[in-house]
């Protein structure tokens, strides 16, 4: 687009020179990446759910082409209009979140889904980008303006989310909105001593996570003590041995029968990243 010249007062001339097109950029090939790996990945766990190869893969495609579509939509809105659709974002995140609490259903043991009956919803992910435009102009008011009022209600809504995802039994999520706002609190410039008492709160949250919430135990245990192995490979949700590789002649064989049979994207998985993980885990 070079032929868009700074004089330019239209639309898409306003959107060229305002938009930061290297980020977007960045985005693009992380979304191409994204779609690459699911070719990779996702096959093989289809087949063990007894679905077609590629079931995975057509949905991540299906939801990817209006993703892109609304990355370039809301690029074109202005910093204010950002700003009130992240607040009535962060307002129906809260209300659907609590909502989930008493009707949302159950999936893997975390109660994080509404079911609509065509679509089911995770309000907590609708959370993620809204709630830290809303933290840094909070962090901005009080840095800039001096307005006082807005650490605390940012400290708030922080104990909020990370209250209402423990209550959804979802401690990964709770650990990466607290992160995330810690990272916001360096940038913002705050005392260092603000960064490691906020990281005491958090190791300490951890083990307090690990001693009175049995799911978090449970994920970190194996046979009664602690695991700080990998996972074993999924077979369905999650299988009861580890990967191993084929150790006798009619084995290897069956797997070179298996890996012909694989396309250039699986093959890049089963002959590369699985036999690697195999052997860590023998």
């Amino acid at each position: 687009m070079n032929h868009v010249t700074r004089s330019d007062t239209s639309l898409v001339g306003r959107w060229w020179w305002t938009v930061d097109r290297t980020t977007i950029f960045i985005v693009m090939i992380l979304l191409a990446f994204g779609a690459l790996l699911s070719f990779s990945a996702s096959p093989a766990m289809a087949e063990r759910l007894d679905l077609e190869a590629f079931f995975f893969v057509k949905r991540h495609l299906v939801f990817l082409v209006p993703s892109v579509v609304l990355l370039f939509g809301l690029s074109l809105f202005s910093p204010v209009w950002i700003w009130r659709l992240c607040l009535l974002g962060v307002v129906g995140g809260f209300a659907g979140m609590i909502l989930t609490l008493q009707i949302g259903e159950a999936v893997k043991g975390a109660e994080r889904w509404i079911d609509l009956g065509i679509v089911k919803l995770q309000p907590s992910e609708f959370m993620k980008p809204a709630f830290f435009v809303i933290t840094a102009w909070l962090f901005a008011l009080d840095r800039r303006m001096s307005q006082r009022w807005a650490l605390p209600l940012n400290v708030f809504m922080l104990l909020g989310m990370v209250a209402l995802l423990i209550l959804q039994k979802d401690l990964g999520q709770s650990i990466l909105f607290a992160s995330v706002w810690g990272i916001q609190l360096f940038l913002a410039g705050y005392p260092l001593t603000w960064m490691f008492s906020l990281a005491g709160i958090g190791v300490a949250g951890l083990f307090g996570a690990y001693n009175y919430m049995p799911h978090v135990r449970s994920r970190c245990t194996v046979g009664g003590s602690v695991s700080l192995s990998l996972p074993p490979m999924v077979t369905g949700i999650r299988s009861t041995a580890p990967l191993r590789l084929s150790t006798t002649a009619d084995g290897l064989a069956s797997d070179r029968a298996k890996a012909r049979s694989r396309t250039p994207f699986q093959m890049c998985t089963t002959t590369s990243s699985f036999p690697l993980l195999a052997k860590n885990l023998d």
